[in-house]
């Protein structure tokens, strides 16, 4: 490996790997070579390699699977927080197929938390959906939907493999127009590691979104836990006039 003198050896061998693995070289879901393999394929000492691939696995380039190896992660999307778009949507856009396992769907009072986020009572009716959103086959996100109940009749009895929520939104005339977005970081733990094929205590996005029509009623209330080495979100900053 010739060395660059500007830039550290763990990250010099970083950005060969990288490019490896935007290239395909290492296909999406194949096993990279041992640290071993790697140490002397490019003379390194193993620490050094061990810091590359760190820095591969905290950007989600990579997967280690304990006692199996360290894997090449799948395709991972650009999410626009500008945007108001569907995940379907989003990931057709990205060349990705999108998929969706209905997990829970019901109806309920909307209790005070939802209902201060959909600006309804809390006893008025609420849709829940709750669903395992993929991405080529690789789950990508647990995504649970709040929708006041009426607002799409038919909702309960929807295909969402055939009609997405929003087409559904805009077949009733309902026209999303603007979301309040927040971001974080949690860990998961439980089912909701199994779901989205995690350890207990892997750190994840945390997305919560309100949609607002063009009357400015809030349509819609989401959160979603989605796995970090799938995804990545952009926002652009404008500086503010004085």
């Amino acid at each position: 490996m010739a060395a660059d003198w500007k830039m550290p050896l763990h990250l010099q061998l970083y950005e060969l790997l990288k490019e490896k693995i935007e290239a395909h070289t290492f296909a999406p879901g194949s096993m990279i070579p041992s640290e071993r393999e790697l140490s002397t394929q490019y003379e390194l000492n193993r620490m050094t390699v061990r810091g590359a691939l760190r820095l591969l696995v905290e950007e989600g380039y990579l997967r280690t699977i304990h006692g199996k190896g360290t894997f090449v992660s799948g395709p991972k999307f650009m999410r626009d927080l500008e945007e108001m778009k569907g995940f379907s949507q989003a990931l057709r856009e990205k060349g990705i197929k999108p998929s969706d396992r209905l997990v829970y769907r019901e109806v309920l009072p909307a209790g005070t938390f939802i209902a201060s986020r959909l600006g309804v009572s809390p006893a008025d009716q609420v849709v829940r959906l709750v669903r395992l959103r993929s991405g080529n086959g690789t789950p990508i996100a647990i995504e649970e939907a709040f929708v006041p109940s009426g607002l799409i009749p038919e909702l309960m009895d929807l295909d969402l493999h055939v009609i997405s929520l929003y087409e559904a939104f805009e077949l009733h005339g309902i026209h999303p127009e603007r979301a309040v977005q927040t971001l974080s970081m949690v860990q998961v733990s439980g089912g909701e590691a199994k779901l989205l094929k995690l350890a207990d205590g892997d750190s994840v996005f945390r997305f919560e979104a309100q949609s607002f029509d063009s009357q400015d009623r809030c349509i819609e209330f989401v959160r979603s836990l989605t796995r970090p080495n799938t995804c990545s979100f952009r926002a652009e900053l404008i500086r503010s006039q004085p």
